[in-house]
């Protein structure tokens, strides 16, 4: 779980040290420093090394950075980073990652929280799902704990009053609170274990969502050319397939021919070998990033009309398609008509445009 939430955050801060000048908008800050105190009526994306957030959002908040404060009211809050703190913020559901997390004074109904130190000092209407080195609670938990963490620390004054279960190998210190009931991986029973593989499922495709939308919004600002042409392609379905049918020719010759390549450089010395692994680098990180430009042609042909901000309809359509993919067969159908599609409209941006007669 700790190698996950370290791959997260460098990924994360990797985003956020590229070089973007951000341009205002209420919806979308990026930037090195970045304060949001405006209430913003839509869906809203902050980034940058130090956030802070002290905003009413009508929506969800996207939030990521090396220091983040975030606090206010909102719908739904998504942040990642590496040192963040909490605190008075009003939420229904929150999906934290990080590496030291404080969350104190806040009301959230379903937590989700990952990080190496966390604290939590609120008041949670339901239930609380943790996962990594060490969560020290001393608020009060009006549900179940279920916890997947080295060691919890539970101070005095800090109440739960549903379950708290962990792994058996958990260092658990108790301070004199007040816990409805525990119970351990190792006696608990099936179904319980169960519940808690659902749970680490849901964190690690929550993360890899947000981490996707986060790349997006960056995307959409600093290749905006890009996704202009993209924009103005024709939406259909003959279009779809078309750019599913590129795809699909990438995804599956690319690596016969990396592998002739590779065969000519060692005969021949024709081809430079670091040139193939380039190749292949960069075949890699195509498949990766392919549902950004799904999405945001997804969005752009079917969500637009509805929801007047770029930024929003990708991110909306992202998270549709991440919870598709989670269906049994079908979602592993959709997953290869996202990576070929997406991978097509990469190929095709490579091609030298047709001169209008």
């Amino acid at each position: 779980m700790k190698k996950k939430i370290y791959a997260l955050l460098v990924l994360l801060m990797a985003v956020m040290v590229l070089p973007v000048n951000a341009k205002s908008l209420d919806a979308f800050q990026a930037g090195e420093n970045v304060k949001l105190q405006k209430d913003i009526d839509s869906t809203t994306f902050v980034a940058g090394q130090k956030v802070d957030v002290k905003s009413t959002i009508k929506g969800m908040i996207f939030a990521a950075g090396q220091k983040l404060n975030v606090a206010g009211a909102n719908d739904y809050a998504f942040v990642a980073g590496q040192d963040i703190e909490v605190k008075g913020m009003e939420t229904r559901d929150a999906f934290i990652a990080g590496q030291n997390i404080t969350i104190e004074e806040s009301s959230i109904r379903d937590l989700y929280v990952a990080g190496e130190d966390i604290e939590i000092d609120s008041n949670i209407s339901r239930n609380v799902f943790v996962a990594g080195g060490k969560v020290t609670i001393s608020g009060k938990i009006n549900g179940d704990v279920y916890s997947a963490t080295e060691r919890i620390v539970l101070e005095e004054g800090a109440e739960i009053t549903g379950t708290l279960t962990y792994d058996k190998e958990t260092k658990v210190e108790e301070k004199g609170a007040k816990i409805g009931k525990k119970a351990s991986y190792e006696s608990t029973n099936v179904e319980v274990d169960k519940e808690t593989v659902i749970v680490s499922i849901i964190m690690e495709k929550v993360t890899a969502c947000l981490a996707m939308i986060i790349l997006a919004c960056v995307a959409l600002f600093i290749a905006k050319p890009f996704f202009q042409k993209l924009e103005e392609e024709e939406k259909s379905l003959e279009k779809s397939l078309v750019n599913v049918g590129y795809g699909v020719g990438v995804l599956f010759a690319t690596p016969v021919l990396a592998i002739i390549a590779t065969i000519i450089s060692a005969i021949a010395l024709m081809i430079p070998f670091p040139v193939v692994v380039l190749g292949l680098i960069a075949y890699g990180v195509a498949i990766y990033l392919s549902a950004i430009p799904t999405a945001y042609y997804l969005g752009n042909w079917f969500l637009k009309d509805k929801i007047n901000n770029k930024y929003a309809y990708t991110a909306l359509a992202l998270v549709i398609i991440y919870l598709v993919r989670i269906i049994p067969i079908i979602g592993g159908f959709v997953t290869f008509l996202v990576v070929s599609f997406g991978t097509g409209v990469y190929f095709k941006s490579l091609l030298p445009e047709k001169k209008s007669k």
